[in-house]
């Protein structure tokens, strides 16, 4: 069970939108537990769909626009072309777009680079990021008793943006600092402690 909370609010003249989600855990199922790289999309509610490979997720995640990522997160968050082409075909804030979502904005790991193996979750949206560190557009701020609470042990950011990741709910505690590409979170003294996460 999800839930997403929507704010909107007034700064410096403009709208900023900054989705907050808080995560419920739900009984994993053995199927489920097979598919390993799930999508959450911010854009429907907080809704999860997970599949058994990370070339489905992202194909999922950006509406259909990007289908021949690796099967392979790990692999994926390497590959600077895809990275291009994964922001390349993210929504820019405020453009109109006929399909709600489909930009992703980043990925997070279960176990870091260089460990095998391991759950991937990726992060869609409405559209991209500004890159304005002064705020963020999007976040995530209780992720609960969720099997993602406390066990992020690296991630990307897509979508031209920047990820920081908080210690406790409500963006408490350490926070790993902003980052575009922070494969292992244990470098920044958060391995398999995050409980919120924000992006800019």
């Amino acid at each position: 069970m999800t839930f997403l909370k929507k704010t909107i609010g007034v700064a410096a003249g403009s709208i900023v939108a900054a989705a907050g989600l808080a995560l419920v855990s739900a009984p994993a199922s053995a199927e489920a537990q097979k598919k390993a790289n799930c999508v959450v999309h911010l854009s429907q509610g907080g809704a999860i769909d997970c599949y058994a490979t990370f070339t489905e997720a992202m194909r999922d995640a950006t509406n259909g626009r990007v289908t021949d990522a690796p099967k392979n997160a790990r692999d994926a968050i390497k590959d600077a072309t895809l990275t291009r082409r994964v922001n390349a075909a993210a929504a820019k804030k405020g453009a109109a777009r006929a399909a709600a979502g489909g930009t992703a904005i980043g990925v997070e790991l279960e176990h870091n680079i260089g460990t095998l193996g391991g759950r991937s979750w990726t992060v869609e949206a409405d559209y991209g990021c500004d890159g304005n560190l002064a705020g963020h557009d999007w976040e995530v701020r209780d992720l609960g008793d969720s099997w993602w609470n406390d066990e992020i042990s690296g991630a990307t950011a897509y979508g031209h943006c920047w990820v920081r990741h908080f210690e406790h709910h409500e963006f408490g505690g350490r926070s790993s600092g902003w980052a575009r590409f922070n494969v292992n979170l244990t470098d920044v003294g958060m391995n398999d402690m995050t409980s919120s996460i924000q992006w800019s």
